[in-house]
């Protein structure tokens, strides 16, 4: 017995109620997925990309000068910082991962794609939808390339191996519209950068 099927016993052997812990096989695949998203995109930034701020103004049909006065108003110097910042919303409404460009994309799918390994299962946020297919992950960036077109293969193969946790974690709590969005996501891209046995 394995994967998903080997969850589903732990959690049945030990956990009692929805509110008890999840399975420490879990946690441990938990703690794995954030660490290699950390190591994978350390030392990415969003210098020439478009900032959350501005993001929001590009969604309003914002001027460029409008556009530049909001990324003025983003003051972190890493996308690290993010993830801790209880003023940042990554999913604000409007604007947000749809009408960043390459460079902002890589750099905030990081702390976004933390927050959800962190919460799951208990909630699934609109990060899923944003994965499940390049072509669908905004307008073109200004150099023409695909939202993933600056990510190298470890970090894809880190994204991949996140939603793999994040079926996992789902799935054990028997959220089955979440699985399905996850699983869609990585079946639809990210399943190519995983290894043999990766996979959920």
């Amino acid at each position: 017995m394995g994967g998903i099927a080997a969850l589903r016993k732990e959690a049945r052997d030990t956990v009692q109620s929805p509110n008890d812990e999840m399975p420490d096989s879990l946690k441990r695949e938990r703690r794995a997925a954030e660490a290699r998203v950390f190591k994978a995109f350390r030392g990415v930034t969003r210098a020439g990309g478009v900032s959350w701020s501005e993001s929001v103004v590009i969604d309003d049909y914002g001027t460029a000068d409008e556009c530049a006065a909001a990324c003025e108003l983003d003051l972190d110097t890493s996308w690290e910082q993010l993830v801790e910042d209880p003023s940042w919303n990554p999913e604000p409404g409007c604007g947000g991962y749809s009408f960043l460009d390459a460079i902002g994309f890589r750099y905030y799918l990081p702390p976004g794609l933390i927050r959800d390994i962190r919460s799951a299962p208990d909630q699934l946020n609109d990060l899923a939808t944003r994965l499940t297919m390049p072509q669908g992950l905004g307008p073109p960036s200004r150099d023409g390339s695909m939202h993933v077109g600056l990510f190298t293969a470890s970090q894809c193969r880190a994204v991949g191996r996140a939603i793999v946790y994040l079926i996992h974690a789902h799935d054990w709590r028997e959220n089955e519209i979440s699985v399905g969005c996850w699983r869609k996501a990585l079946d639809g891209y990210w399943k190519q950068f995983l290894r043999s046995g990766e996979g959920p």
